[in-house]
Order: structure tokens, then C-alpha cells, then sequence
């Protein structure tokens, strides 16, 4: 009886031991502060277009119709976007500079404020932990303004590689208009941003521009844009260290340099 007793005993401390050491590590799990996507899941750079273009108005020798082509195209998306997505991108983009709340077991919460345009805007970002991954929703009010309008919400599966955001028009309209999908590789640091109208009832739906980093060494950077009713798709392929590139249209190829002068393309 007293070795049945002492075999007991004995299970019973490891037992005890081993509770305690699961126990403490899912408190420390508990305690991992929840990660935002990347910050790239949220923006698609258009600055080589926008500030190279600048450079090309007057041509020594050649011409950059090319190009010019090219960041024509780009502007006008520049501009569609430009402003519906400033108030956005920078209430998520400025998330990054702080650090979350826990406000239940598996919601964080991000507060802040950010001035767009001189005017000041405070943001609540929320992140759930949910089965398949997290869920997200930022809600922003205006300095004498609306107040906790859900301006974008969204979902990322918990390695943060792949997620999207769905983009309301305005406090009056709180319709959705956009949604992005995105992709991130973390060790490669390479992926795609894609914004597409969604708004129904409109022309434009279905319209997208979608952006993209790779390791692929002749074009390390693409941009694929498509418009209806005119069911226009152009395919721009850049590379960002030499400044080369190439626009794809209708069937027809126009490519650039490095000094962005008009070549002939190489298939």
C-alpha cells in the first residue's frame, strides 16, 4: 500500500509540474501583443511614375513617349485614388507607431490620432484572433466632425501573408466602394496590393490596378491596371534599380531604357 501510495504521490507532482509549465506557457502566449499586417498590404507605390515623369519634358536626344505612356496611364489612376485612400492609408500607416491594448482574450486595440489635410482624426484599430485567423476593423472620428465611422475592416490569416480590407465611402454613405486584396512574403519581402472598385450601381465596378514586388531580375516591380465599360488592361513591368521598363497594350509592347528613352522591345 505505501509504494501505491508513494507511486501516487510521485505522479501527482509531475502532473502538477506539468500543468504549471503548460499553464505559464499559454499566459506568456496570452501576452504576445497581436501583429499588424505589413504596411504594404494597405499602399501600392506609384512615386517612380509620378516623379520621374517630371524629368522627361525636355529630351536632348530620343523621346520618352514610351514612358510618358506609361505614367499617363498611372496618373490617372494616381488621381482617382489619391483621395478617397488618404485618410485610410494614413490612419493605418500611422498604427505603426503604437502599441496595442489588450481590451478581451483575444482582441487588441490600437489608439491614435493622425492629421490628414490639417485636420485631426482619431483612430481605434481593432484585431480579433479568430479561428482562421485575425479579423480587423478601424473605426475613425473627425476633430468637430463624424464620430466612429467604420472606415475599413478586413481579415489576414495569422502568418500575415494574405488578407484583405473592404474600404467604405463616408459616414452619409457607408456603402463599400473598394476592396484590397493583398500578399506579403516576410523572408522575400515581396507581394501584391490590388485595390478594386466595388461600389455597385456603377460603371466603374470592376475597375483594379494591382501592384507588385518580385524577384524576377529583368522586372522586379509590376503594375497591371483594367478599366471598363472600355475593358481597357494594361501590363507595366519596371525595374526599380536600373529604371527600365516595358508597357503592354492591345497586343503591343512599348518599352523604355534606364534613361527612360524609347528602345525597341527584346521578347
Amino acid at each position: 500500500m505505501k509504494n501505491i501510495l508513494k507511486k501516487s504521490g510521485k505522479t501527482l507532482i509531475l502532473l502538477t509540474l506539468l500543468l504549471t509549465v503548460v499553464f505559464n506557457g499559454c499566459e506568456k502566449d496570452k501576452e504576445d501583443k497581436l501583429q499588424l499586417p505589413p504596411e504594404s498590404a494597405f499602399t501600392i507605390d506609384l512615386s517612380p511614375f509620378a516623379s520621374q515623369a517630371k524629368t522627361t519634358a525636355v529630351a536632348e536626344t530620343g523621346t520618352h513617349n514610351n514612358f510618358l505612356y506609361a505614367a499617363t496611364v498611372v496618373t490617372f489612376w494616381n488621381i482617382a485614388i489619391a483621395g478617397v485612400m488618404a485618410i485610410p492609408t494614413a490612419a493605418y500607416v500611422k498604427a505603426f507607431e503604437y502599441e496595442p491594448v489588450r481590451v478581451s482574450n483575444d482582441k487588441w486595440k490600437w489608439s491614435y490620432s493622425v492629421t490628414v489635410n490639417s485636420i485631426v482624426y482619431t483612430a481605434e484599430l481593432y484585431g480579433e484572433v479568430v479561428d482562421a485567423g485575425v479579423e480587423w476593423e478601424m473605426y475613425v472620428s473627425q476633430q468637430v466632425g463624424f464620430q466612429d465611422f467604420l472606415m475599413f475592416d478586413g481579415w489576414c490569416n495569422i502568418q500575415r501573408t494574405e488578407g484583405y480590407w473592404k474600404l467604405y465611402e463616408s459616414p452619409l454613405a457607408p456603402v463599400e466602394f473598394l476592396q484590397i486584396d493583398w500578399t506579403y512574403n516576410w523572408e522575400q519581402q515581396t507581394g501584391s496590393v490590388k485595390y478594386t472598385y466595388t461600389k455597385e450601381g456603377t460603371d466603374d465596378i470592376g475597375n483594379y490596378i494591382e501592384y507588385g514586388v518580385t524577384e524576377n531580375s529583368a522586372y522586379n516591380v509590376y503594375y497591371n491596371l483594367y478599366s471598363q465599360p472600355e475593358e481597357k488592361l494594361f501590363n507595366i513591368n519596371y525595374n526599380s534599380d536600373t529604371r527600365e521598363g516595358r508597357i503592354e497594350y492591345d497586343g503591343n509592347s512599348y518599352c523604355w531604357d534606364s534613361n527612360l528613352y524609347d528602345i525597341d522591345c527584346v521578347e
